[in-house]
């Protein structure tokens, strides 16, 4: 089944599996995100969506597909026909060059009216009507920055990888349902609209929820599009002025750490790109301002002394 998965990827089919599966398929039991394009992984295998093929190890006989195959762990299918076999090591490699080269496709971020307020730049604290809520458990926090940064949401698997890293997902998934339960109550206690919700085996944060990094990325979104120099100043500006913080300042969450540091370096760019076409004073106000993005880098302090340092006159001739 491996080798079938590769190559209905390949072929651009859109394919639905459990993540119990793909774990199995791939010989890794911690096995999450990200995915290739056309891959849709679940907690609970349910009714395929039109066009899409449903693989599993169990002959789970779920939806009304129009033909299903049997196949053995040697690549036998009940007709008599082979397939090609893959080991997990060969599966997993190209599984990784498959997600390297189509990633999923971003979820765009809808527009709604929002009653409350996800901070994640420079902290991580909910607010509903300006108001602060009172998270009381940290997994429960955990929680709402994890959704915040994926606007796609994420399964019980995936959110269960994230928290409690090391630790295999199907064996503690009891853990995630009291942490949400209480994290329901949480919200409810100061507001009866709904800001989370889970459909379509995903968790997700509703319309009502309006959080700051998504205003980051589409200005970082805009910069990747910008073509001309007017254009890339002017969005490289939105970049820095979006930014309000280091993103979960304080979480120490391993899942938080590579985000982080993208949107670190990203911003960095900005800044120092901005600050090589500005003149000395305003140079050297941006390199500063850099300083406090990174505050270890090398090379920004390097650049504010080039900055500073005297030029010589020139010798006349």
């Amino acid at each position: 089944m491996r080798g079938w998965l590769i190559t209905l990827l390949l072929g651009g089919q859109t394919v639905v599996m459990t993540w119990a599966d793909l774990a199995e398929m791939l010989g890794d039991p911690y096995r999450s995100g990200p995915l290739p394009a056309g891959l849709r992984a679940v907690d609970e295998l349910g009714p395929a969506r039109a066009g899409e093929v449903a693989l599993s190890y169990a002959d789970t006989r779920v939806g009304n597909a129009a033909a299903r195959w049997q196949v053995s762990a040697s690549g036998l299918i009940e007709d008599g026909r082979r397939l090609c076999v893959l080991n997990p090591r060969a599966a997993a490699d190209l599984f990784h060059l498959l997600t390297l080269a189509r990633p999923e496709e971003p979820v765009p971020v809808a527009a709604g009216s929002a009653i409350a307020r996800l901070r994640l730049l420079g902290g991580c604290e909910l607010t509903v009507d300006g108001q602060p809520v009172s998270v009381r458990r940290t997994a429960g926090l955990q929680v709402l920055a994890y959704l915040g940064l994926h606007p796609g949401g994420a399964s019980g698997h995936e959110l269960t990888a994230a928290i409690w890293p090391g630790l295999r997902p199907a064996t503690i998934a009891n853990r995630l349902h009291v942490t949400v339960s209480e994290l329901r109550k949480d919200l409810i206690s100061r507001t009866a609209i709904e800001l989370l919700r889970h459909e379509d085996g995903r968790y997700v944060l509703t319309g009502a929820v309006d959080v700051d990094v998504h205003g980051l990325r589409a200005a970082i979104a805009g910069l990747q599009q910008a073509i001309t120099v007017g254009e890339r100043g002017r969005a490289q500006r939105a970049v820095v002025d979006a930014y309000a913080g280091e993103l979960l300042f304080g979480c120490d969450w391993p899942w938080a750490i590579p985000a982080r540091e993208s949107l670190r370096r990203q911003v960095l760019t900005a800044y120092v790109d901005l600050a090589d076409r500005a003149e000395p004073p305003e140079s050297v106000e941006l390199l500063r301002a850099a300083v406090s993005v990174d505050p270890f880098n090398e090379d920004v302090r390097s650049r504010i002394a080039a900055v500073q340092r005297p030029r010589r006159p020139r010798p006349h001739a």
